[in-house]
């Protein structure tokens, strides 16, 4: 089982967040602080927050629910990974195994940006990358960031 969840570090306590539970077992979460908005589209499901994008085939999809937060926090279990958007500029990768971190943009080339690990923990600055749509590819998985 794969958990990937996009938070907002500034969530309060007892948030409310949107889970998805795919097919391949992969749990994706959002803040529903972060104003999720939905939109089904050639047979995908679009997720829009303020500052990230995600779609996913409605085949893959097993089920969607709502869950509350009590501290705001969710713990890392293992062979989950979590993805904390900080800013604009930066993006942490906490979990298990993250050993190797890359982004390229939408046409598949490699971008440099600064990628440092302190302890399970990755962080990857966007800072001298111009605005545009980046992925981050990291264990197998990729995500969607968009730079504004």
């Amino acid at each position: 089982m794969f958990a990937l969840n996009l938070i907002n570090p500034l969530m309060a306590n007892n948030q409310t967040i949107l889970k998805l539970a795919l097919r391949d077992g992969t749990i994706v979460s959002f803040a529903l602080s972060e104003q999720p908005v939905l939109t089904f589209e050639n047979n995908q499901l679009l997720i829009a927050t303020r500052i990230d994008f995600a779609s996913y085939q409605l085949p893959q999809i097993k089920e969607y629910y709502f869950e509350e937060l009590m501290d705001g926090v969710e713990k890392v279990q293992n062979n989950e990974v979590r993805i904390i958007r900080q800013s604009n500029d930066e993006v942490e990768i906490h979990g298990v195994d993250v050993s190797a971190v890359a982004i390229s943009d939408l046409l598949g080339r490699r971008q440099s940006a600064l990628i440092k690990r302190q302890g399970n923990v990755m962080h990857v600055s966007l800072r001298q990358l111009p605005t545009s749509t980046y992925i981050i590819h990291f264990n197998n998985q990729s995500i969607k960031i968009i730079k504004r």
